[in-house]
């Protein structure tokens, strides 16, 4: 059996650290650059989804890649928030130390 893989996560030393991240990926989401990227992103997500709504889709695998591309879409556009997110989650979390001379 393969072993499943966990998704990276997030950490940080300080829960000052944490809240500067936070500061600045909420900074990058008013960033014009940043803006700019999103919509590019938008435009390609309605661009596969005109693709699943009017293309003649020959078979599974291309509709699962059409999905895929949509999936990666949404995802990047919406990543400075899925980081803020990860950010609140993985702060809270103690460090286990094993060694009892630390």
């Amino acid at each position: 059996m393969a072993r499943k893989k966990a998704e990276p996560k997030i950490t940080y030393n300080s829960q000052q650290e944490a809240a500067i991240a936070k500061e600045q990926l909420q900074q990058l989401l008013q960033h014009p650059a940043w803006r700019r990227l999103q919509l590019f992103y938008k435009k390609k997500i309605a661009f596969h989804q005109d693709e699943l709504n009017n293309k003649k889709i020959d078979s599974l695998d291309e509709l699962q890649r059409i999905r895929d591309k949509i999936n990666l879409c949404t995802q990047s556009m919406n990543l400075p928030e899925i980081m803020i997110g990860q950010i609140e989650i993985n702060v809270d979390e103690e460090k286990i130390t094993f060694d009892p001379f630390a």
